[in-house]
């Protein structure tokens, strides 16, 4: 029985990858020509309007789309939970709209030096609703464990992205790339609702009454994580630029986001996440070393690969001028190595324990600023890399500890 269920994790894993690598694949792609059609200036504005949409959804998704995963895999009435949490999201997300659109003059002075571009704030802020609900709605197919839908929709928002952001960029500038990305979120979004009444058979409960115990709390822990790591990565970055320089950031962006890609790449956290929630703790237990054997042997490869070849990388994706984020990537592929041990707050959260997942990532951000501080001085950029690597040691090392002491006992 388990050589069975053992195919059907390989599959799901192949279609999640091929989905996400596709899926970074076109926004590569989508990043170029953008570059090239748009001027420098508004290139900057519609990365800065989107990162704003980005961190606006983090926190009106109240950690919607990982619940989802879990109470799905939990409960029979799938009408009825997803139903209350579509429901939920769209009180939310009113509330932020009414609060933030009256601010978008004042949002758009502070961010865009213009307070007369606020018509772009507003769709920024738009976006971030669409966002919301697609991700939600995607986590309904990791839930099902549809991971062949999870491909398509992957590789359809990609698409739709590339063709549609392009196209319009292309005629009305910065204007027409906002509105390119939020046509194609909302094509995606229908899309995914029509896949989950024709193929997952889910009719929408909207006047669930749906309401285990300890619901609520669960979520704030959820979007307190969630919060906390978004915080985090700003403070990183500026911290960086303040202790050193702009330059040193560029250095320390590219070989981060290129870490973060192969992280996305490689973790196989989202294939494994409805199981934790559907698995006993004895099951988990048991069949985590061959988790983790299973993401090693995925990701050791990578890493010799690049930790070889990894200038050559580089100079291909970014050009010479970045060569020396190759000294930054090194330490950072160790983060990779991790990440394939890097379980346990997938299972906190799956197991309705989200304020463990809270007090790892507290202790992750914290310790990550005071090492940077202390790294920085001492050992100039690359002593920041030094501090992401050890507070994700850190992390994962109190993780497990929460672990053995709540889940073993």
């Amino acid at each position: 029985m388990f050589k069975i269920f053992r195919r059907k994790i390989f599959s799901d894993i192949i279609n999640e990858k091929i989905g996400s690598f596709i899926f970074k694949l076109l926004s590569f792609i989508l990043i170029v020509f953008l570059a090239r059609i748009l001027t420098h200036e508004e290139f900057g504005a519609y990365n800065l309007l989107i990162s704003l949409a980005i961190i606006i959804s983090y926190f009106t998704s109240f950690g919607i789309p990982v619940a989802i995963v879990r109470y799905l895999s939990e409960y029979k009435n799938s009408d009825e939970v997803l139903g209350f949490f579509l429901r939920l999201l769209i009180i939310i997300n009113l509330i932020t709209l009414i609060i933030l659109a009256p601010l978008s003059k004042k949002i758009s002075g502070i961010f865009l030096k213009n307070g007369d571009l606020y018509y772009l704030v507003l769709i920024s802020l738009i976006i971030s609703v669409v966002v919301v609900f697609y991700n939600t709605t995607r986590s309904t197919f990791v839930a099902n464990k549809r991971f062949d839908i999870y491909r398509n929709l992957f590789i359809a928002e990609g698409t739709f992205k590339l063709f549609l952001i392009i196209f319009l960029a292309y005629f009305l500038s910065l204007l027409g790339a906002l509105i390119g990305f939020l046509l194609s979120y909302i094509l995606i979004l229908i899309i995914s609702l029509l896949y989950i009444k024709t193929v997952l058979k889910i009719r929408l409960n909207f006047s669930s009454r749906f309401n285990p115990k300890g619901l609520y709390r669960y979520l704030i822990f959820l979007n307190m994580s969630t919060a906390i790591r978004s915080i985090y990565a700003w403070v990183d970055s500026l911290i960086i630029a303040y202790m050193l320089d702009v330059k040193s950031l560029s250095f320390y962006r590219v070989s981060q986001s290129l870490t973060g890609a192969l992280i996305g790449l490689t973790g196989l956290q989202t294939v494994f996440s409805p199981r934790f929630a559907s698995w006993d703790l004895k099951t988990i237990r048991r069949r985590l070393p061959l988790i983790f054997a299973l993401n090693l042997s995925i990701t050791i490869p990578i890493v010799l690969f690049l930790y070889t070849f990894g200038n050559d990388v580089i100079k291909f994706i970014y050009g010479d001028k970045y060569i020396y984020s190759y000294e930054l990537l090194k330490p950072f592929l160790l983060l990779l190595i991790l990440n394939s041990f890097s379980y346990f707050t997938t299972i906190f959260n799956m197991k309705g324990k989200s304020e463990y997942t809270s007090f790892v990532s507290i202790v992750m951000s914290v310790s990550n600023i005071i090492l940077d501080i202390i790294l920085i001085k001492i050992y100039g950029l690359i002593g920041a890399v030094y501090a992401t690597v050890i507070s994700w040691f850190i992390s994962l090392l109190l993780a497990f500890i929460i672990f053995v002491k709540k889940f073993t006992s």
